[in-house]
């Protein structure tokens, strides 16, 4: 009988999905697994506009953590389907992505609902206390590095528990340069600009890097956000800006990240752990929450990122990478010196093990 894994997340972000599915992918690969994915936002409307996340999201901007927290997420999280989902699945194994799935997994475990190990993949640099607040659920962590290894030591979670792994990452296709800047009509000779951003705030500092119209192709993914991607194409149409392109959610991006020459982004972990991964120098967008924060500190401490904070910094900050080559390249040799973990042989071992 094939071993069952439910991969669990919640998330419309390009770099978490696609890290979702290159785990699934590894998995189904080996023909000896059962495969499931789950999306907590295909149980709700939209993690943004429904009135149940917004309690979330004040739940999570308030630092103190306690168990009478867990069980209002918990309960703000939970339906029927989802129920019928994992009893239906019944999994051997649950890899989750997100501390929100964490605790729908723990509260199903706690119920007697499913019988299941649970393993936790921590994509932050730093370790909020929302992703160990369930410990005793938790069989196994996943973590990026040593140093969030050693936070989850403090937090007194057994050290055999965590293992240092990194996150699956999806590599590029080995697509030639020339190639990729002919198809979106870039400027071969002008360094490459990959801007992700998956909010609506952002195009303020998309206009102003835009506006500037500074020797540099700009390739923006807006991911799902279709209103972002209106308003950015209609700003480049009436204002007939050349080398830059639109994007939302295409499999190019990789191809064209590992062409980039700087990152742009937020400071989420799966981003973070992307620009880690292809090595590439980054600015980093104002931080949203507590876990970006965590991030960004991180970044900024090892110099493998800078960061701004209005988007007036962000076009004066392009200029001085511009000027100074130097300051791109300090970051580069940084990124070099990074060694990537083998998360395919450590993951796997672990499921055949449990």
């Amino acid at each position: 009988m094939k071993k069952r894994i439910l991969i669990g997340f919640v998330s419309d972000n390009l770099c978490h999905e696609t890290t979702v599915k290159v785990l699934a992918s590894l998995f189904s690969e080996q023909k000896k697994y059962e495969v499931k994915l789950i999306n907590l936002l295909d149980y709700k409307i939209n993690i943004k506009s429904n009135t149940r996340f917004n309690v979330l999201d004040k739940l999570l901007s308030n630092k103190v953590v306690n168990k009478n927290k867990l069980r209002t997420i918990t309960g703000i999280l939970d339906s029927q389907t989802l129920k019928d989902v994992f009893i239906n699945f019944n999994p051997d194994i649950v890899i989750s992505t997100s501390f929100y799935f964490n605790y729908i997994v723990s509260y199903y475990k706690y119920s007697n609902i499913i019988s299941t190990k649970l393993i936790s993949l921590i994509s932050d640099y730093r370790c909020n206390l929302w992703w160990t607040v369930n410990k005793e659920n938790v069989d196994f962590y996943l973590v990026n590095n040593d140093y969030v290894k050693k936070s989850l030591i403090k937090q007194k979670i057994n050290s055999n528990k965590i293992i240092v792994s990194g996150i699956p990452i999806q590599y590029s296709q080995d697509v030639e340069k020339d190639i990729l800047v002919k198809l979106y009509n870039l400027n071969i000779n002008n360094p490459i600009y990959l801007f992700f951003s998956d909010n609506l705030y952002d195009f303020e500092y998309f206009k102003s890097l835009v506006k500037k119209m500074y020797e540099i192709n700009i390739v923006f993914v807006c991911e799902k956000n279709k209103s972002l991607k209106y308003k950015c194409d209609n700003f480049i149409r009436e204002n007939k800006i050349k080398n830059v392109v639109v994007l939302s959610f295409v499999k190019d991006v990789f191809n064209i990240m590992e062409v980039s020459d700087v990152v742009i982004s937020n400071s989420s972990g799966f981003n973070l752990s992307y620009i880690l991964a292809y090595k590439k120098p980054s600015i980093l967008l104002p931080s949203r929450n507590s876990f970006e924060k965590g991030n960004q500190d991180y970044m900024i401490k090892n110099n493998f990122s800078v960061k701004v904070n209005s988007p007036y910094l962000l076009t004066r900050k392009v200029k001085s990478f511009l000027s100074y080559p130097f300051l791109v390249n300090s970051m580069k040799n940084k990124l070099m010196k990074i060694e990537n973990r083998d998360f395919n042989k450590i993951i796997l071992d672990l499921v055949d093990k449990n």
